[in-house]
């Protein structure tokens, strides 16, 4: 989800919401609300969920553009990217993938020029 563009999106069991850096779902059957906080593009902080704990925090491991093309993907540990992430432009080519050991970033790959280009 782009949570810059999301303004509403509905669902079978409630709507959801974003209001500057707050998502909120409120469910259409009982009206009661659940918030996350949105910290970052790839994470979101618990306020009040049903069945998680306050601050517990969801991590984002794949985003999209609005026209539907990938944006990045990737692996997530104990609350930090891990292994290789791969970032895509808005028309779907390859920019760069990220090797993450341990959240911290060991080293960039640009993608391979094709012989003929």
């Amino acid at each position: 989800m782009d949570f810059d563009n999301f303004i509403e999106y509905e669902l079978s069991s409630g709507t959801f919401k974003k209001v500057n850096n707050e998502l909120s779902l409120t469910e259409n059957k009982t009206g009661k609300l659940m918030s996350l906080f949105i910290s970052n593009d790839e994470i979101l902080v618990v306020k009040n969920v049903k069945k998680l704990k306050p601050k517990d925090k969801l991590v984002v491991g794949m985003k999209y553009y609005n026209n539907g093309n990938k944006k990045f993907q990737g692996r997530w540990e104990n609350y930090k990217k891990e292994h290789s992430w791969q970032y895509w432009d808005e028309n779907g080519n390859e920019k760069y993938y990220i090797n993450f050991k341990n959240g911290i970033p060991i080293d960039t790959v640009l993608p391979r020029k094709n012989k003929n280009s």
